[in-house]
């Protein structure tokens, strides 16, 4: 990977259609963008910053795994995933409820209801795994070729991550920064 300042990387997500100017201009102070990618953080190599930059241009968004409230995570998680799709979802009534011994991620999507079966192992960590088998469900192929893929770098699947773009231009991002991108469904 060359030596990429923040704008161009962002420059090249825009020229991609995996975020817009707008995306940009609300996500990032000017001053950034022509500081070196390794020095925007986030990450341990230059390729991890990318998919986080992507998670903060509303590109993308992290399941946050420990000590957090279950009901304050899936929220956050939801309500991300959705503003991900750019108008394509949106979630409400989001609650955890027990259905005879098993937990239930209740919410409606795009005013239906949904409910996906919830394992905690710990009370202080989300199930990660609900999100890893039940994405796809937030993209609609008939409205957009957009799809979910969860990043890879440097070997290393940053299981916690999702992304949301054509995956075209997620694979063509990914061959010019060193991102594997594992769109789903695999």
């Amino acid at each position: 990977m060359a030596d990429w300042t923040v704008r161009q990387v962002v420059d090249r997500i825009v020229a991609l259609g995996l975020a817009d100017r707008a995306a940009v201009d609300k996500a990032l102070q000017p001053q950034w963008l022509d500081q070196p990618l390794s020095g925007y953080g986030g990450g341990a190599s230059e390729a991890e910053i990318v998919t986080g930059l992507l998670v903060d241009l509303g590109v993308g968004f992290d399941v946050h795994t420990d000590d957090v409230d279950h009901l304050d995570g899936y929220t956050s998680a939801l309500t991300e995933a959705a503003a991900c799709t750019g108008g394509l979802f949106t979630v409400t009534d989001i609650e955890l409820t027990d259905d005879g011994g098993q937990e239930l991620l209740r919410f409606r999507r795009n005013g239906e209801p949904v409910a996906w079966p919830v394992d905690h192992v710990d009370d202080e960590y989300l199930d990660t795994m609900v999100f890893a088998e039940h994405i796809d469900e937030f993209t609609d192929p008939d409205r957009s070729p957009s799809r979910w893929a969860v990043p890879t770098v440097d070997g290393e699947r940053i299981y916690y991550r999702y992304v949301f773009g054509d995956p075209a231009a997620l694979h063509e991002l990914g061959r010019e920064l060193g991102i594997v991108f594992d769109v789903y469904p695999d």
